[in-house]
């Protein structure tokens, strides 16, 4: 007995766009088209649960008001000049107390890095300080500075070294 011939798919040749079996071969969008796409996906599905939540009853729409009646309130807002200003008051303050932070951060890491006896000093109490999160901080800013643009740059700046 004779066994017939082992053969593969019929592929056409490289570079004709066809696939096994002569078939067109699928086109597939680069990765960095498809990224973004996943995301806007993720976004969708998510709006669609926030949407669908509440008028379920499982979730109470005091709690949890549906994504639409969160983007009226949130599109009624972008008109009021007060959310404008508020707006400009904290990215001044972000700005501020970023450029203060840079600066004062550079400078004392200039130093301490530079001289190994302040190093030395000062390592224990870095370190000591480092993982505490400034958001643990926002009491007592506002309790000693205020809710004002001190208590804001005491914040940043503060902790972004």
């Amino acid at each position: 007995m004779t066994r017939p011939a082992v053969t593969t798919a019929n592929a056409g040749p490289a570079g004709t766009g066809t696939g096994p079996g002569g078939l067109p071969a699928r086109r597939r969008l680069p990765e960095r088209a498809v990224t973004p796409l996943r995301g806007l996906a993720g976004l969708a599905g998510l709006v669609a649960v926030l949407e669908v939540l509440p008028h379920t009853g499982l979730v109470s729409a005091y709690c949890l008001p549906p994504a639409s009646e969160t983007l009226r309130a949130l599109w009624a807002l972008l008109a009021e000049q007060t959310f404008w200003t508020a707006l400009g008051d904290t990215l001044t303050g972000w700005g501020l107390g970023l450029a203060i932070s840079v600066v004062a951060g550079v400078a004392a890491g200039l130093v301490i890095g530079s001289i190994p006896v302040l190093r030395a000093v000062t390592t224990s109490t870095i370190e000591f300080l480092r993982p505490i999160p400034s958001v643990a901080l926002i009491p007592v800013a506002v309790l000693l500075y205020g809710a004002d643009l001190r208590s804001k740059l005491l914040l940043v700046a503060h902790w972004k070294w």
